[in-house]
């Protein structure tokens, strides 16, 4: 079974967009694809279709993400180390390297949250 954190489902939204290893019907490994989209990006499909920004929230991500046991302090559980022959499990390596987690994810957007109107015609 494959370890998926529970900020996993946002990470593809803004910011980082990470591997996710997924086995495949015949049993062979392949990445999840996920795309990463800059706000520029939003907005250049918004606008012309006469959306207006009303307003746009980007929620930080808590931080220390994780504790210095490895613990993730969202959920409170320790990823599972890696399992030799299966699939690589990027949630493993916050546990050995908490210092070097927590400086990369302080501070991020946990998801961009926009709310627009349509103009009148």
């Amino acid at each position: 079974m494959i370890y998926q954190h529970p900020l996993a489902y946002l990470l593809g939204l803004e910011g980082v967009a990470l591997p996710l290893v997924r086995v495949g019907p015949g049993g062979e490994l392949g990445y999840m694809p996920i795309w990463s989209r800059l706000a520029s990006d939003y907005l250049a499909a918004a606008l012309p279709l006469g959306l207006q920004v009303r307003r746009c929230e980007e929620p930080r991500r808590q931080s220390p993400l994780v504790g210095e046991d490895g613990t993730d302090l969202y959920d409170g559980v320790r990823p599972p180390d890696h399992a030799p022959g299966d699939p690589p499990n990027i949630w493993s390596l916050h546990a050995r390297a908490t210092a070097a987690t927590n400086a990369a994810w302080r501070g991020k957007p946990a998801a961009i949250i926009w709310h627009f109107q349509l103009s009148a015609p």
